[in-house]
């Protein structure tokens, strides 16, 4: 009689231990902040791509559920082992289908700001130099756009203090673009002409600028550099 009592008891369970057991490895994480947030979405492939916000790692996934479109910014939990993406800690809504390690730390040598070249690790530098042939009046100077590389050709203005030099360069970033002015730095520009003495023709304003967000081509370097030649340097 006992052991019919205790088969009928396991047989009880069974559904109830199945159903626990077979919950998502998601599951975990249902009382705990969400790891990762939405970071962008590719409509042609359909899409999306998250990080990991202690790391920085990212991941694409595909949304595995019917579901209202997920924004950019919006928390979720993910199983980067098990290459699970939920909601809500609980219903596996999403398949991971790739995974990227964090870029390289990018290093700056500040020893290195005088000249006009900064040393930049892990990244890609991207160079933009402009010559101004003719002295400035003081204020503020639309160059209109510029070519930036992988950011494209945008609107640049620089502003002139009194002595004619370059103290300021703005540019016009897209919206999903979070600048971060690294260095700002000037320095003489000379000229040698044969059989004559080297001599100082105008001033270069460097400014380094680390390209963060959400964009295509964030995590971009952009030595921006605009050369103002004086009167012993024009054309």
């Amino acid at each position: 009689m006992k052991l019919r009592i205790n088969r009928l008891v396991l047989m009880c369970l069974l559904p109830i231990l199945g159903a626990f057991f077979a919950v998502p490895s998601v599951r975990a994480q249902q009382n705990t902040p969400a790891c990762c947030q939405v970071i962008g979405y590719d409509s042609n492939a359909q899409v999306y791509s998250a990080k990991v916000n202690s790391s920085g790692e990212t991941f694409q996934f595909k949304v595995t559920k019917i579901l209202p479109a997920l924004k950019v910014g919006q928390p979720i939990y993910a199983n980067l082992t098990a290459r699970e993406v939920s909601l809500d800690g609980k219903a596996v809504v999403g398949q991971i289908v790739s995974i990227e390690s964090p870029r390289p730390t990018a290093v700056v040598d500040t020893q290195h700001q005088k000249g006009n070249i900064p040393i930049v690790e892990g990244h890609q530098l991207h160079k933009v130099p402009i010559l101004i042939s003719h002295p400035l009046a003081p204020g503020r100077h639309e160059m209109g756009k510029v070519d930036m590389g992988p950011a494209g050709a945008l609107p640049v203005t620089i502003t002139v203090d009194s002595g004619g030099h370059v103290t300021k360069i703005d540019v016009s970033w897209p919206a999903d673009v979070r600048p971060q002015l690294l260095s700002f730095t000037s320095h003489p520009v000379y000229q040698y002409v044969p059989g004559d003495a080297v001599s100082t023709i105008g001033e270069a304003a460097c400014s380094l600028t680390h390209v963060g967000g959400q964009c295509l081509y964030c995590s971009t370097w952009l030595w921006i550099e605009i050369t103002t030649l004086n009167a012993a340097g024009l054309l």
